[in-house]
């Protein structure tokens, strides 16, 4: 922009200078996150939702030899599979809208849809606990953005309560 300016015989140094210092002073659109990046915020949410006393992360079915790569190497997997369209898994005949609703369908199975291993119905509360996990650690326009790409508000009906 500066060499065009020098180049132009018709403007003037006061032109020049107010319109350098103009385009330093424009403040720079911040450019947005793309969903991915997001998903070490969904780790730490699920790790949260889960407060597990084990450190198994809430992995169930195995001993994990790392929790925190299985949880990694999960919310990631998950993400691809929603991203591409897919059901949560083989023996789920729904497919979430919500990313967040999408991984608690195969993280966290409720009694009411054929879990076994959530004897206290614990898990009805995975998916709150998540979003409000996210919503406290970002900013509020981007948690609204988060919301708008189907990241995270739950898809229960007349409950505001839920983000």
């Amino acid at each position: 922009m500066l060499r065009d300016l020098l180049t132009d015989k018709n403007v003037t140094y006061d032109d020049m200078m107010t319109k350098y210092f103009e385009n330093l002073m424009t403040p720079k659109k911040k450019k947005q996150k793309s969903l991915a990046e997001y998903l070490p915020l969904m780790d730490r949410a699920v790790e949260h939702a889960e407060n597990d006393a084990t450190g198994n992360m809430g992995i169930r079915g195995y001993t994990p030899t790392n929790p925190d790569e299985d949880l990694r190497r999960s919310v990631r997997n998950n993400f691809n599979r929603w991203q591409g369209g897919e059901q949560p898994a083989p023996w789920i005949n729904e497919r979430p809208a919500k990313y967040v609703d999408f991984m608690r369908r195969r993280w966290a199975p409720l009694q009411s849809e054929g879990a076994t291993n959530d004897p206290n119905n614990l898990n009805v509360n995975w998916a709150p606990n998540v979003r409000d996990y996210i919503q406290q650690h970002t900013e509020p326009q981007e948690y609204q953005r988060l919301r708008s790409l189907n990241f995270v508000k739950n898809n229960i009906q007349n409950n505001e309560n839920y983000a």
